[in-house]
């Protein structure tokens, strides 16, 4: 179950005005699951695939399937397998983007308790000094402001501009070279052939 702020320092986070991080770590890590089941499942499928295609030796021949052979190897040596990787670290980012949220939070919770205490003390405290003691707590909110400001920020480097987008852009980039390595070959492949077909037709006179 994700980490929620205790209910008695709900006021400690309005007097401090900064919104709690509504972010679900256990959502993160199904997330990271979700996306490596993909990935296993995809090579899984490409395993079948390519031992289907490699079946067909016994039976098949001539450059047809020279080219679908030359074609599937190139799709597996690289674009599958980079696919799968990509995935793989994507997910490991998720995992690790849970983990700084996790840290976060508690970290949140730490200066919230902290300024929770230092406000009953203060509070305590003003019968004995006059209520002088309590002008020392707009101080005591100030500096819980900065600690909790100071962690959303870390969680925002981390999370959005560092751990995710890291991993991000270079899965979107795996996965477009993946897919135009798997299809503009056979195109290309396709012109080849159209061209050798027509160069062969004899012309008549």
């Amino acid at each position: 179950m994700s980490i929620q702020l205790p209910s008695q320092l709900t006021s400690c986070l309005n007097l401090v005005g900064i919104p709690w991080p509504d972010i679900d770590e256990d959502q993160l890590h199904n997330w990271a699951t979700q996306v490596r089941t993909y990935a296993d499942n995809t090579s899984d499928t490409h395993d079948a695939a390519h031992a289907k295609v490699k079946s067909l030796a016994s039976t098949t021949s001539g450059d047809a399937y020279d080219a679908l052979s030359a074609g599937w190897e190139s799709a597996t040596n690289t674009h599958m397998k980079d696919m799968v990787s990509g995935c793989h670290l994507f997910a490991d980012a998720l995992d690790a983007a849970a983990d700084v949220v996790v840290v976060v939070k508690g970290a949140i919770i730490a200066a919230l308790t902290a300024l929770a205490v230092q406000i009953a003390a203060a509070q305590a405290a003003a019968p004995l000094t006059g209520g002088t003691s309590e002008a020392s707590i707009p101080v005591f909110v100030q500096t819980a402001q900065t600690t909790v400001q100071g962690q959303l920020a870390n969680l925002a480097q981390q999370v959005i501009g560092g751990l995710l987008q890291a991993v991000a852009t270079p899965l979107e980039n795996t996965i477009a070279s993946a897919v135009e390595g798997m299809i503009f070959p056979g195109i290309r492949l396709g012109s080849t052939t159209s061209a050798t077909t027509s160069t062969a037709t004899p012309t008549t006179s």
